[in-house]
């Protein structure tokens, strides 16, 4: 058991988010980009935007419960840091600890990416045809896989693409109007991997929890 915990506790469990959301990523694109491709394989047509939601949302919160345990089970085992839980100290001090530490990012995570979802959806009340189908669930899901703190490189992100689109849109493809669907992707992807060097540029670290 304890060698299964000192190898849980190393580089797997910090690459395992990695690993996760590269391979959401690689779903959400072939699913976005190739979905009028009847070729696609069967596994990845069942991989729609609501299950990768879902597995989004399974995967942030177990995550977060599995470095809580891991955490309760180093501390009781440590001769200085058991005396902070249980029976020597109230379990209310752990809990702190652990929402503070591993709940607090994925729980502003969950209320921005709502919080967005549901300024994006008051928006499409007042316009007609602004997001066409689908749109608003990937702008969901996209900001749920970013989560907190990169969501602050996200939101910008979008809009910065979104100009850029649709200036190329209105006057190479002669467009006036835009499916902001690969904007949604393209903002995440480059904020999920690029998002502190990005807050750290824009001097928006102060912002960050």
């Amino acid at each position: 058991m304890e060698k299964l915990i000192n190898e849980l506790n190393g580089p797997f469990l910090a690459f395992l988010p990695v690993i996760f959301f590269i391979l959401i990523f690689a779903a959400l694109i072939a699913n976005y980009f190739f979905k009028g491709n009847a070729s696609r394989s069967r596994i990845l047509h069942r991989l729609t935007p609501d299950l990768l939601l879902v597995a989004v949302i399974i995967f942030r919160v177990a995550y977060a419960a599995l470095l809580s345990l891991l955490q309760y089970y180093i501390w009781s085992h440590d001769a200085f840091s058991k005396f902070l839980l249980p029976p020597y100290q109230s379990i209310k001090y752990f809990l702190f600890y652990a929402g503070y530490h591993f709940w607090l990012s994925t729980l502003i995570a969950f209320f921005l990416a709502f919080a967005f979802w549901l300024s994006l959806f008051i928006a499409s009340l007042f316009r007609k045809n602004l997001f066409v189908d689908g749109e608003l669930k990937l702008a969901l899901l996209a900001s749920m896989i970013v989560g907190w703190p990169d969501f602050i490189a996200f939101l910008p992100l979008i809009f910065a693409l979104a100009v850029i689109y649709s200036l190329l849109n209105f006057f190479w493809l002669k467009k006036e109007t835009i499916h902001l669907g690969g904007v949604f992707i393209l903002s995440a992807l480059i904020a999920a991997f690029l998002g502190p060097l990005l807050i750290s540029l824009s001097g928006l670290a102060d912002l960050q929890v």
